[in-house]
């Protein structure tokens, strides 16, 4: 009996939830399954960085290359949420002569934007195994020059004076004029395929 009435307490509840206050419909360019879904997870990490301001809910759903976002109890700043779904989001760090990438968006655990001594510094904390590889290469580098590039725009070249490993800061030049969403697609990771707003089912 206890079950029959938390059931139809269930039903009740979702048939009450209240229509969205805005919608979003993306098409992604790859309709591959797996490529889809990542961009829904991606793009979910990125939307949640900013519950707190904009929204108490969002779900989402994939439907072949498509992917709807509803955002309930709150309406997002169109302005925002067009940039994050607009924008790869791909760091990756190099040194100069060497083949390959020393680190980029899989090997982020954390990232935080700290403000000192008038100068704005992005903070990094890599995965343990990106660490240690990070350390060695470094190590073994001293002098070459690092560079960090963000979508193809280099935010850092600078040589590599001393080893550095799992955690890494740099300064950024001025006040990142969107360091919130630079934060939360660092935090998020890089889109696996470039996604557009549907013609007509961008919001309600």
């Amino acid at each position: 009996m206890r079950c029959l009435v938390a059931a139809a307490l269930s039903v009740l509840l979702v048939g009450c939830a209240p229509e969205p206050d805005y919608v979003l419909t993306l098409n992604a360019e790859s309709s591959e399954a797996t490529v889809v879904a990542e961009a829904e997870r991606v793009l979910m990490a990125r939307f949640g960085e900013f519950s707190a301001s904009w929204f108490s809910s969002v779900e989402s759903e994939a439907r072949g290359s498509q992917i709807i976002f509803m955002f309930r109890y709150g309406a997002p700043d169109p302005s925002v949420i067009e940039y994050l779904y607009r924008t790869p989001g791909g760091l990756r760090v190099s040194i100069e002569g060497l083949s390959g990438e020393l680190f980029d968006n899989r090997d982020i655990r954390d990232a935080v934007l700290r403000y000192a001594d008038s100068t704005y510094r992005l903070a990094l904390r890599l995965t343990p195994e990106a660490g240690a590889r990070v350390m060695k290469a470094t190590s073994e580098n001293i002098g070459r020059v690092a560079a960090m590039t963000f979508d193809q725009e280099v935010l850092l070249e600078s040589a590599i004076t001393a080893p550095f490993g799992e955690s890494l800061e740099i300064t950024l030049p001025g006040r990142p004029s969107r360091f919130a969403e630079l934060i939360a697609m660092l935090k998020s990771g890089a889109l696996p395929t470039r996604v557009s707003a549907a013609s007509g089912a961008d919001g309600i």
